[in-house]
């Protein structure tokens, strides 16, 4: 047994070390800007959601008569989830890593560009 811990010990003083710099996610642009598109865009959909509501029927706004509230904090959730999924694939090398907020992204960019065409409600 000791033998064995000292020759593990002489070949430890033998084995050279590596002086790599640690990688942070947070020093990326293109994390950053998949964070930044996935997020904006739903921030641009709540905003466009929210106008159509003052100026038309709740009928004919995304969510109809539900929680506006609850409404936005999933898509806000969504956005956030799919943004952190895209750093974690880019991080961890995948070739696809940027497809998760893009797809948050087309999906919120939609749903901004469809609640700001909705029409003004005569009753409001």
């Amino acid at each position: 047994m000791r033998k064995i811990l000292a020759a593990t010990l002489i070949s430890l003083m033998f084995v050279s070390t590596v002086d790599a710099k640690p990688h942070h996610w947070y020093r990326d642009w293109k994390n950053w800007a998949a964070l930044g598109l996935s997020v904006g865009s739903s921030v641009a959909a709540s905003r466009a959601v929210a106008g159509c509501r003052n100026r038309a029927d709740f009928s004919k706004c995304d969510g109809h008569y539900g929680p506006y509230g609850a409404i936005q904090g999933v898509r806000t959730g969504f956005s956030i989830t799919m943004g952190t999924l895209s750093v974690v694939g880019h991080e961890k090398g995948f070739k696809e890593w940027i497809i998760p907020a893009l797809g948050a992204t087309a999906y919120n960019t939609y749903t901004a560009v469809q609640q700001s065409r909705v029409p003004a409600s005569k009753e409001k």
